[in-house]
């Protein structure tokens, strides 16, 4: 490791690490060369280094220094690797910052995989089957939308799939096409029926996302103002945003009281288990945040996290206190909708 690139990285902010670290990790994932890092890596990241916890089975902890997270298989303590090759302490690369690219030593930080659950509460019922005497599950809804440049055309709402469609009860975590939202309490007022889901299976790149059509009574419930914890004004539009908002108080808006959070990581190609028969999925991306007060539960799932009014994603999934999101920028893209969509708060009342 050179002298140089370890000074480098030295002399950067913190915002300036975390833009570096996230350049490098989209470059491994693009190329798929993010596995040749050492034995059984499966996934590449980016955000804060990870702590352990105080006691054995306790909350987990995260530093402020920039890493790049490499998650493997399984970790191995260094007496037990055999032949297996370790990932490397520091990666050396040139990484382009503003109008230069300087050569820096980003750190790694190796975890162990773990799933996160999906945060749909099967028991209750938000979203139905059309056929009679299925359960629901119920969960939290994110933002109003529509198509973009399509300001006279159908109003939406934006949520998870595995709420709006019900993927956590069927078999294969297939979308249930029969579905109906309805707002709470259950079954009292139709919103729409369940439409358009994203790219979801666990052969293909996975967005958890749908929306629901809204019908016109749908609507007018939707544009009042109390049907929202809070109203999104814009969204994160690119991952760049990411660095400039770290540092600062996250919150999850759903259908329980509002749950303060705070930036950890994020995560490209997340596996998550769904279904009644565990089936796993591979999300295309999350971001993930720490509860700094109470901790994401069943319910949450669709909710919105927000930075102010920014939006920053929709969670999809927790472990402990850890929030699972979509970052927005996957959710107003192609990648998740065509035609890709834009908000529609203009339409709630003030």
């Amino acid at each position: 490791m050179s002298p140089a690139a370890l000074a480098n990285w030295a002399t950067l902010s913190n915002p300036e690490r975390h833009a570096a670290a996230r350049w490098m990790a989209r470059r491994l994932m693009a190329t798929g060369t993010f596995r040749r890092l050492g034995s059984g890596v499966v996934g590449i990241g980016f955000g804060f280094r990870e702590r352990r916890p105080k006691r054995r089975g306790g909350r987990p902890r995260y530093g402020k220094s920039v890493v790049l997270v490499v998650t493997v298989r399984k970790k191995w303590k260094a007496g037990r690797r055999g032949r297996l090759r370790a990932v490397p302490p520091k990666v050396e690369v040139r990484v382009p910052l503003g109008q230069r690219r300087i050569l820096l030593a980003i750190p790694t930080d190796v975890c162990q995989a773990r799933r996160p659950r999906p945060h749909a509460d099967p028991d209750a019922c938000r979203s139905e089957s059309m056929y009679a005497g299925e359960p629901g599950v119920e969960g939290s809804v994110a933002a109003l939308v529509r198509n973009a440049g399509q300001a006279g055309g159908p109003i939406y709402l934006l949520g998870c799939q595995h709420v709006f469609h019900r993927t956590l009860l069927t078999w294969n975590s297939a979308p249930d096409p029969t579905a109906q939202v309805y707002a709470r309490p259950a079954g009292s007022a139709l919103l729409g029926p369940a439409t358009r889901p994203a790219p979801f299976g666990p052969r293909v790149d996975s967005v958890d996302a749908s929306l629901v059509l809204l019908t016109d009574a749908g609507l007018a419930i939707a544009r009042k103002k109390s049907f929202w914890p809070k109203v999104a004004t814009d969204y994160m539009k690119d991952s760049t945003q990411l660095d400039n908002v770290t540092g600062l108080a996250w919150k999850l808006y759903s259908r329980f009281e509002p749950a303060g959070l705070s930036y950890v990581r994020t995560r490209l190609c997340k596996e998550i288990e769904y279904g009644s028969n565990s089936v796993t999925v591979r999300i295309i991306e999350v971001v993930v945040s720490r509860s700094t007060g109470r901790e994401p539960k069943k319910g949450d799932s669709g909710g919105a996290v927000m930075v102010g009014p920014l939006l920053v994603g929709i969670h999809i999934a927790g472990e402990g206190p850890l929030s699972y999101c979509i970052p927005a920028y996957r959710l107003f893209s192609t990648a998740a909708f065509k035609p890709k969509l834009e908000l529609a708060s203009d339409l709630i009342s003030p």
